[in-house]
């Protein structure tokens, strides 16, 4: 403690006017903003991850029972709402065939409201998303959220809230035809998810809001007709082989990175290939051909909808239900050669310097004849299988659970042809169609639940799952030059928008090239986006392990040239997703002092600390008092790119030999004037 102490004296003396350094903050009773601020960073982590979980899990529950939403009769002899029969009992006597009546006045009669949503629950899965969330919350890794929420009390219903009037007027409504033969239920059905917020004292809840679209018909020869066709549909579409009527779109571009991340340009794709007249026409001819022997029946497609689809998202990571790049595992490497055999002995880990320093450091060790980096071509040559296989076989196993894929096929595509069918693909997407319409004589109204899965594919007549077993073929394929293309376009935008560059060597023998990575900041001035207070915990000293750490270094802060800087790498880079940082999973009982030095000039302190180079800078290294951090993981991500390197030498304490302690781990080079 005494050393610590005098550690930390002597770290408080080295502050200068001329560029920022590490601080010693007195601590108020009380008061701990920095802890505070990276605790509700980590639990604002967890909570969107908690989301986007639940979501998933939502999506594939309605994928499967929206399909029973078309109902005859005799099904709903249970239901004490959703019936022909009873239905009569709660709406106004003098309602219009072929009128809407609001459910709002229905549900003013609160027993109508409350069997109105008993029936529902079957219908959407209520328990079946409930029985999810508990193995969810059987896991642990959400205690913080839902540890102490009853297992009844994580999803619930808001039985208040069936309109739409955030986003719309849409009023909830049912209407029927004259002989009551026929009644449809449009509404909203909002979910409310239970959670604790941060201190763990105060319910909150977040909502997934999904359309409720039910008909009851006694017309049983319709309903068959129906039935089928909404089955057929749904999966049929993706193993068509007239290109016309295909539910799964190719690239178009030209380039070798045929990865298309513009969600403008995907949208557009989408829309030209669903309303075209080939397709619409498929659809409609399937329920035509199916309800043939009912002349009184016709099916045709709102004019005055611009698209069919109805559910493509907001934004390029909202489009897919299955993507190949959200099935990219971390591979972890060694980022030297040589590796410090008494720090850790991890013999799993391989040791990959020429990717790492191809990466951060902008050397190339080799190159092959496509100008593909060696180092980068090998390691997915080694992954590709792995990750295509993972993509595919949730996909299968998910198809699988559901009933209209794996039991008594309606359609004239096999089990069998449809995998065969998303073997060419890297994304897969249930779309929504809407506007289609059934008349029946004077009753009109709309089929609201049909689904058909689409996907996306670079090259249709490339089996991907087949070419994984070759390597000699693979490396050919269309796919892995693209993936492949994908990600060194990726790492060119990221060396190109931080001015990545070769670090200085470090006058030190054997350890010359021990810098994590350098670079002069760009055209967006990264440099000058970086400041101590953004960078990490200001309490002692500044720690390494903090969440705003790596935010900032993945140019995630909400700082104008930080932002512009992020969207100038992805969309040069044509990703969605990019970060960089340490591995925030370790034990953070072991801080890493350091400070930013944007400049050594003026320094009175230069000499004194043998520092070499602005940059970030180590100061303080563990040390007795908190234990030794021999090694960290450096992660670096993009779209179809997950890896960790494990760092080492680099760190220790003043008992170990560090390399770099009082020196630029990530350097600052110093611009040249023009």
């Amino acid at each position: 403690m005494k050393k610590l102490l005098i550690l930390l004296s002597s770290l408080c003396l080295s502050i200068s006017a001329s560029s920022y350094e590490i601080a010693c903050k007195a601590k108020k009773t009380g008061e701990n903003i920095d802890d505070e601020n990276a605790e509700e960073n980590t639990y604002e982590t967890l909570l969107n991850d908690y989301k986007s979980v639940v979501n998933d899990i939502v999506a594939k529950k309605l994928s499967e029972s929206s399909i029973n939403w078309y109902a005859k009769e005799e099904s709903t002899y249970n239901n004490k709402f959703l019936n022909l029969d009873k239905i009569k009992n709660y709406i106004p006597k003098d309602s219009q065939a072929n009128s809407n009546v609001l459910l709002s006045d229905i549900f003013k009669n609160n027993e109508a409201k409350n069997y109105y949503y008993e029936d529902v629950k079957p219908y959407i899965g209520f328990d079946s998303i409930k029985y999810s969330l508990n193995l969810l919350k059987s896991t642990g890794k959400y205690d913080l959220l839902i540890k102490n929420i009853s297992e009844d009390q994580l999803v619930t219903i808001n039985m208040e809230k069936t309109d739409e009037t955030d986003v719309s007027d849409f009023k909830a409504f049912l209407k029927h035809d004259s002989d009551f033969n026929n009644v449809d239920v449009h509404s909203k059905i909002y979910l409310q998810f239970n959670y604790l917020d941060k201190s763990g004292t105060k319910i909150e809840n977040f909502e997934n809001k999904f359309s409720f679209d039910y008909s009851i018909t006694k017309n049983i020869n319709l309903y068959d007709a129906i039935n089928k066709s909404l089955k057929t549909l749904k999966y049929d579409l993706l193993a068509e082989t007239d290109a016309n009527t295909s539910s799964i779109i190719e690239s178009s571009i030209e380039d070798k990175d045929k990865i298309i991340n513009d969600f403008a340009n995907i949208e557009k794709t989408f829309n030209e290939k669903f309303n075209n007249d080939n397709l619409k026409n498929k659809i409609l001819n399937t329920f035509k051909n199916n309800a043939q022997t009912d002349v009184n029946t016709s099916f045709v497609f709102d004019d005055k909808n611009e698209s069919i689809i109805n559910n493509f998202g907001k934004d390029i990571k909202e489009i897919w239900n299955y993507a190949l790049d959200k099935n990219v595992d971390e591979t972890k490497y060694a980022w030297k050669t040589e590796r410090d055999v008494n720090a850790w002995k991890d013999e799993s880990i391989l040791s990959n310097q020429d990717l790492y320093d191809y990466i951060l450091k902008d050397v190339s060790a080799k190159k092959d004849e496509n100008g593909y980096e060696i180092a980068l071509k090998n390691h997915f040559i080694n992954n590709f299988k792995d990750m295509y296989s993972k993509y595919y076989n949730l996909i299968k196993d998910d198809f699988n659970v559901d009933k209209v894929f794996s039991e008594g096929r309606e359609g004239n595509k096999s089990a069998e042809d449809i995998l065969k069918a998303i073997q060419s693909t890297i994304n897969i997407k249930l779309l929504d169609i809407t506007g289609l319409k059934v008349k029946i004589g004077d009753y009109e109204n709309d089929i609201a639940n049909l689904k058909i899965y689409s996907g996306f594919s670079v090259n249709k007549n490339e089996n991907i799952l087949e070419l994984t077993t070759n390597n000699e073929a693979l490396e050919k394929a269309t796919i892995f030059n693209a993936v492949l293309t994908n990600v060194e376009k990726g790492i060119k935008s990221f060396k190109d928008i931080y001015g990545i560059g070769t670090p200085t060597k470090i006058d030190k023998d054997g350890y010359e090239d021990y810098r994590l990575f350098a670079f002069d900041g760009g055209k967006y001035d990264i440099w000058n986006t970086f400041e101590n207070t953004k960078l990490a915990n200001m309490n002692w000293v500044f720690y390494i392990y903090s969440p705003f750490y790596n935010s900032i270094l993945s140019l995630k802060e909400n700082i104008a040239n930080q932002v512009l800087a992020r969207n100038d790498l992805l969309t040069s880079g044509n990703q969605k997703n990019f970060e960089i940082g340490f591995d925030l999973n370790r034990d953070s009982s072991k801080p890493l002092g350091f400070s930013l030095k944007q400049s050594l000039s003026n320094d009175p302190f230069n000499q004194l600390w043998n520092q070499d180079t602005p940059g970030i800078i180590f100061n303080q290294t563990g040390g007795s008092a908190s234990g030794n951090t021999l090694y960290m993981d450096f992660i670096y991500k993009l779209d179809f790119l997950n890896l960790s390197f494990r760092t080492d030498k680099v760190y220790g304490s003043y008992t170990v030999e560090n390399v770099l302690l009082h020196k630029s781990y990530i350097e600052k080079i110093v611009k040249k004037e023009n």
